[in-house]
């Protein structure tokens, strides 16, 4: 596609906020859009309203849009930081919103999502056109899937939400509680979203060169997998998936 791509610095000791004075210092004159995933895979966070509007306040002074990763729409379990759509904060910012049926219905095997366009002053015009032509050439759910969406977005009750959030806080507090106990590991407090990020200490290991041995090693050694934070472009931490009980999390620390 030709496209470039620059990465951004988050804190993770700040519930993984973008760092705004890097993220700053990477926009020029070639820069056409800023893309944010929140609630966040991998970080396990949700920002709060203040940060998301100082992430819209450097957009609109340099006029660049918002491309939102948006698919764990809602799925914050900690009430400090609760979530909010980008695309419900601005009337300014241009912004395309992305969510799917695949993470907050849990139906991943669907393969539906769709995108969100926030047009505000036409800025998408030429995009929405764009996005429709390509629609016309790709792939897509069966006629049958996309019919049951409506329903879906319209019936599934609010309970069913408020259940996933309930069992992903249990566990996202009894993985932080397991995981602060072992020596050479720093998780990060999950708030949100299906996962947790562990900070591995690599001076505490002798025979551990970086995150991906670290998960090769653990594979081979205890038939456990998790993602090295490699993938994800950052260096010596691994993804936990939080999607399990507390008792499972509890055995998997064991073998941890």
């Amino acid at each position: 596609m030709n496209v470039e791509w620059t990465l951004y610095k988050l804190v993770p000791d700040k519930n993984w906020e973008i760092d705004l004075a890097d993220l700053e210092s990477k926009i020029d004159a070639k820069t056409k859009a800023i893309l944010v995933n929140n609630p966040s895979n991998p970080c396990g966070s949700c920002w709060t309203r203040e940060h998301q509007e100082a992430i819209l306040a450097l957009a609109d002074k340099h006029k660049i849009p918002l491309i939102c990763d948006e698919v764990y729409h809602g799925l914050s379990f900690d009430e400090s930081r609760p979530f909010y759509s980008f695309g419900n904060l601005t009337t300014k910012v241009p912004i395309i919103c992305c969510s799917a049926v695949s993470k907050i219905f849990c139906i991943p095997g669907w393969r539906l999502g769709w995108a969100i366009v926030y047009n505000h002053q036409g800025y998408f015009d030429k995009v929405i056109d764009h996005m429709g032509k390509q629609s016309m050439i790709l792939l897509h759910p069966c006629s049958l899937v996309q019919a049951a969406l409506p329903k879906i977005l319209a019936e599934v009750p609010q309970s069913h939400f408020e259940g996933m959030k309930e069992k992903l806080s249990a566990s996202a507090i009894a993985a932080h509680e397991i995981f602060s106990k072992i020596p050479g590991l720093i998780p990060v407090r999950s708030s949100a979203a299906m996962y947790m990020m562990v900070r591995i200490d690599i001076d505490y290991f002798e025979d551990i060169i970086d995150d991906v041995d670290f998960v090769k090693k653990f594979l081979a050694e205890q038939n456990c997998f998790v993602f090295p934070s490699s993938c994800f472009f950052e260096k010596n931490m691994f993804r936990v998936v939080l999607c399990n009980t507390p008792e499972k999390i509890k055995a998997f620390g064991e073998r941890l």
